[in-house]
């Protein structure tokens, strides 16, 4: 019964991983390009991220939930505008999509991977051109030795681009081939585990040293194959 107990949560927690790795994908949890995102460690639930963009402008920003401090309670966003000479505020990101994210080459981190954020805006319209939205693009540049934070923003007419360094914009895992093998081919995995178990029901007991090297050597190179 032991091994048995074992081989049904080997079997729960690996399925129970695909699931949540592959249905993740918008939040503070994201699966692309082979690679896995947790951005959570990079929410801010006290305070919003500010970038001074020049000309009085400030930036205010969070990353996976939405600001602490809007512009006012009926407009809430992920990122505002707002000029301290006129008290000017917008809001510059209601939102963003699956499509929202891209995984780029770092051009200046020796070509690492990057991630991108492209933030929608439905809820007002530029200072400078009232016929056009703002455009707000959060590049999520890894450093793992880095400390602290590190954010420098730009602004150019409509279009607002951020740089944002720490080491918590680093990929957590990177699966490759064989996390899409499992990914493409969870019916025959299950199968496949679905018969071990069954084997392991009955034979377990009286084969307890085998079961359990074969179900440590799944469980181990499972490890292998996620880290």
């Amino acid at each position: 019964m032991k091994a048995l107990s074992l081989s049904q949560l080997i079997f729960i927690l690996l399925f129970t991983y695909i699931h949540t790795f592959s249905d993740q994908l918008i939040g503070c949890a994201l699966y692309i390009n082979n690679s896995f995102y947790d951005l959570k460690n990079l929410s801010n639930f006290d305070s919003d991220y500010e970038a001074d963009l020049g000309n009085y402008n400030k930036l205010k920003f969070n990353l996976c939930y939405q600001l602490n401090q809007p512009c006012s309670k009926n407009s809430p966003g992920y990122a505002l505008i707002n000029n301290t000479n006129t008290s000017n505020c917008r809001i510059v990101a209601s939102g963003y999509e699956k499509n929202s994210f891209l995984l780029v080459n770092d051009t200046y981190n020796n070509s690492q991977p990057m991630l991108q954020i492209h933030y929608q805006n439905y809820s007002s319209t530029c200072a400078d051109n009232p016929l056009l939205n703002y455009s707000l693009l959060i590049n999520l540049h890894c450093n793992s030795s880095l400390f602290q934070n590190k954010i420098t923003g730009l602004k150019s007419g409509c279009n607002i681009n951020i740089d944002f360094t720490s080491s918590n914009a680093c990929s957590k895992l990177s699966i490759g081939i064989l996390w899409e093998i499992l990914e493409k081919d969870k019916i025959a995995l299950s199968i496949i585990m679905i018969i071990i178990c069954t084997g392991v029901a009955f034979f377990g007991q009286r084969l307890f040293k085998p079961t359990i090297f074969l179900l440590t050597t799944i469980g181990v190179a499972f490890l292998i194959i996620v880290y």
